[in-house]
């Protein structure tokens, strides 16, 4: 469920939502957030070390990454190495099929039916509770499977345009070149990813992942059009694609990407708002409409940049509410 609200001075600024001309008058004067001082920060702690030393070495997100990436590299190796001809002649659908993976580790379509049945199959007193609770740890970790399959699809697509320049006279330029633009959109999104750029420049982040990951799927499907149609012996493209389209792997898995890129901008609607600020740390933002109590509820004022999610409250019959901790959406 994802609301675009269009929110008025007054009601950004009981959300907490503060616009960038503004940023500056709030580092300068800390007080101007709550009239409260802050509490003090460790000693010689900058941010930029926090992200560095604080993360932990041994979390579930990283073992997820490390070993999505290890079952990657060891699938490159035995191709490279002549042991797993699939691989090897089939290249380029495993980038594709690691885009789609992380492409499922973001859909919440797909995360609700996955938590529904982890509920229902581990939610019972029988079920031991360490079972319970590395089940649940692995779901609210799955962003490292993300994370893996974004380097893997790099990595894959790396070896897939080396093994095309081997053979250049049965492929043409032009998917030469399509293909190497994937590269770098590709390599443009996992840089933005990298914890220092993500937490000190999030909007960017945001954004570069959004609109170079929208542009990589337009040129995916040129790319799948322009291999499906590209003829190596008269070094034309043919015009009946037919049964070529229909028997090709990875114009399959480009449709699953789609579909799942498409689906969460179908639930989009632009709502009417009604915001109270109980208190100086903390406001109230009520919908109209009932719905199920837990749901995750995405708002934004400016749905094409960035998004941001909460859980809702909800009577389940008049209104569902997000409740927001003041300033806690810098835009």
């Amino acid at each position: 469920m994802r609301h675009f609200c269009d929110l008025d001075d007054e009601e950004q600024h009981a959300l907490g939502i503060i616009p960038e001309e503004n940023l500056d008058i709030e580092k300068q004067n800390p007080l101007h957030k709550s009239q409260q001082p802050s509490k003090p920060a460790r000693k010689n702690e900058s941010r930029v070390s926090v992200i560095l030393l604080d993360q932990g070495l041994f979390t579930v997100y990283k073992r997820l990454f490390v070993m999505c990436l290890a079952l990657n590299v060891t699938g490159l190796v035995l191709a490279s190495t002549g042991h797993f001809p699939y691989a090897r002649n089939r290249a380029a659908l495993f980038s594709i099929g690691n885009i789609l993976a992380l492409t499922l580790c973001r859909s919440e379509a797909f995360l609700r039916v996955v938590f529904w049945v982890a509920v229902k199959t581990l939610g019972r007193s029988w079920v031991p509770l360490f079972l319970k609770t590395a089940t649940t740890s692995l779901l609210q970790s799955l962003g490292g499977i993300h994370s893996g399959c974004g380097v893997s699809s790099i990595a894959w697509l790396v070896y897939a345009l080396v093994l095309t320049l081997k053979d250049r006279d049965n492929t043409s330029t032009l998917i030469i070149g399509v293909s190497s633009s994937i590269l770098a959109l590709l390599c443009l999104t996992s840089l933005a990813a990298f914890p220092l750029v993500r937490h000190l420049h999030h909007n960017v982040f945001e954004r570069t992942h959004r609109f170079a990951g929208w542009m990589a799927l337009c040129l995916l499907w040129a790319f799948i059009m322009l291999t499906i149609s590209y003829d190596p012996k008269s070094r034309s493209y043919s015009k009946e694609l037919g049964s070529r389209v229909v028997k090709s792997q990875e114009f399959w898995v480009t449709v699953g990407i789609t579909v799942l890129i498409i689906m969460p901008w179908l639930t989009v609607r632009r709502v009417g708002v009604k915001v109270s600020s109980a208190s100086g740390h903390a406001s109230m933002i009520r919908f109209e409409g009932g719905i199920k109590a837990g749901i995750l509820g995405r708002i934004s004022p400016s749905p094409l940049s960035e998004w941001h999610a909460f859980g809702i409250i909800s009577d389940g019959k008049k209104e569902h509410m997000i409740l927001f901790q003041q300033h806690s959406i810098s835009l």
